[in-house]
């Protein structure tokens, strides 16, 4: 039996603004194993980011809020755990790439001594040579040469500064690793390298991760597990099996696979999903998909769906109601 890292039940995350009261994490239900990839997919505004920054407790003071459900990472309620216990946790059990290297970089600190001060925070009897030796082995890791440590955040590239950062999270080789986007500013090329390099690390440490994207290809050379996320919910979890070769599937993962193009077929235009992602202020009732639905029937506007599995695939979707 695989032993359970991280489980998510019935979360609700709320963000309040002076205009509206945004529901931005509606409900969703994930579990990860140690070792194993899951792979959170769906269109911006899904709850994807919002879903790794209440794993890290790490939601805008006085703004976000986690109104219900519950956190649990290797058995310790991550909801109930004091800020001096989380500070312990961030950076050296879990960490997280962020999407945007250019604010995650202080401008004003060398990339070598902002490592190092990760380093040294959770390896408190490292000596300056040790921080010094694996801040360059986490740069020989990622691709960059060991002497540009003594360099600011202004003399990389974008895609170099990706890179930085993502040494940064690996640096005291966490349990679990929160990647959001971590290759969208990188090219093709750069982007295997590095996840090639976060799939070494995973199977070097048995190192789990979580794995925000768009890009289906990633997801299935990564993903051990996948969560296909809408307004808020996942609305269809499973392995990279169900998902990809999978006969039954809800109707927003059939849209995002017939957005894809397809090399074998000669057609004039992709064939997008219809409409937008719904307000996150004012949800529709019942399904949330269902404005956007081509199966929509009536009591997809009034009920939310019950969840049907089969073999631990899990399908939110009225049209599954009597199988």
């Amino acid at each position: 039996m695989a032993e359970k890292l991280l489980e998510i039940k019935d979360l609700y995350v709320q963000y309040h603004t002076d205009d509206a009261t945004v529901c931005a994490v509606n409900g969703l239900d994930l579990s990860i194993n140690k070792g194993e990839t899951l792979g959170l997919v769906g269109e911006t505004g899904a709850g994807k980011t919002t879903t790794c920054l209440s794993i890290l407790k790490l939601l805008p003071d006085r703004v976000g809020e986690i109104t219900k459900g519950s956190i649990t990472y290797n058995g310790e309620d991550i909801l109930a755990a004091s800020e001096e216990t989380m500070r312990a946790i961030r950076g050296k059990e879990i960490s997280m790439i962020f999407q945007d290297p250019m604010s995650a970089l202080n401008p004003v600190f060398t990339v070598g001594d902002q490592i190092g001060e990760v380093v040294k925070l959770h390896n408190p009897s490292f000596s300056n040579e040790d921080v010094i030796d694996r801040v360059e082995s986490m740069f020989k890791m990622v691709g960059l040469p060991p002497e540009r440590r003594t360099e600011y955040p202004h003399q990389f590239s974008g895609g170099m500064k990706q890179r930085i950062v993502i040494a940064m999270a690996l640096a005291c080789e966490p349990l679990l690793l929160l990647a959001d986007e971590p290759t969208t500013a990188l090219d093709v090329t750069i982007q295997a390298q590095v996840l090639r390099l976060m799939r070494q690390l995973k199977e070097k440490l048995q190192t789990a991760m979580i794995l925000v994207t768009h890009d289906l290809g990633v997801v299935a050379q990564t993903c051990d597990k996948v969560a296909i996320m809408y307004a808020g919910e996942a609305i269809e979890t499973g392995t990279v099996e169900d998902i990809f070769d999978g006969e039954d599937h809800h109707p927003y993962t059939v849209g995002l696979f017939g957005s894809i193009p397809d090399l074998t077929v000669e057609t004039d235009r992709l064939t997008p999903i219809d409409g937008l992602m719904p307000d996150p202020a004012n949800l529709p009732q019942g399904c949330k998909f269902s404005p956007r639905c081509p199966h929509c029937m009536d009591i997809c506007k009034n009920e939310s769906p019950r969840a049907y599995e089969k073999d631990g695939h899990i399908i939110r979707c009225h049209l599954f109601d009597n199988k």
